[in-house]
């Protein structure tokens, strides 16, 4: 197809507003696939934390779950020193003239000892 020196000129106009266009569109092409690839960053850094964190709570729930494991391991043995009973002074009364035995105490505590254990 042979054309005409107008329709050569006319086509040159045409086209020039064309590649116009064209270029315009590819940089807004250009510019949403940067906007994309952020988002993908942001989205991607964003599942990284979460991975970490449910990984951090797995690895949590495996040491308690050890720590159970060896707790119960332990029922029934000595307490642990940092789980021992506090030592509390405890003031006994070494004679039988504490307050606690004066008047016959002595036989109703024995008394009340004895119909307890008994059946």
């Amino acid at each position: 197809m042979t054309l005409t020196r107008t329709q050569m000129h006319e086509r040159a106009g045409s086209l020039s507003g064309e590649i116009k266009a064209a270029r315009e569109a590819q940089s807004e092409c250009r510019c949403a696939l940067e906007d994309q690839e952020r988002l993908v960053t942001i989205a991607a850094q964003a599942v990284e934390r979460a991975d970490a964190r449910v990984n951090e709570l797995l690895t949590e729930r495996a040491q308690l779950s050890a720590d159970m494991a060896e707790a119960i391991l332990q029922v029934g043995e000595a307490p642990l020193a940092d789980e021992a009973t506090p030592n509390v002074p405890v003031e006994c009364a070494t004679d039988y003239q504490s307050p606690l035995y004066a008047n016959g105490a002595d036989e109703h505590v024995t008394r009340a000892f004895d119909e307890a254990t008994r059946p």
